[in-house]
């Protein structure tokens, strides 16, 4: 019985382990994608600060 128990704990902190591992590496990748997306949304807020400065940058030489 208690070789039974033995084996038992040690099959539960094999699961343990490897759940940890899987859910660490989820937390990685959702952590990368975060950081692309945060990335990504920097760039587009860049290019868009520069469009009114395009746009009227346009008008002056439509004008001349």
């Amino acid at each position: 019985m208690e070789g039974l128990k033995k084996q038992v704990e040690k099959e539960c902190g094999f699961m343990t382990e490897e759940g940890t591992k899987y859910v660490s590496s989820i937390k990685s990748e959702a952590e990368t994608k975060r950081r692309d997306i945060e990335t990504g949304q920097r760039n587009v807020e860049a290019m868009l600060s520069k469009v009114p400065f395009i746009k009227w940058n346009r008008k002056l030489h439509w004008k001349v």
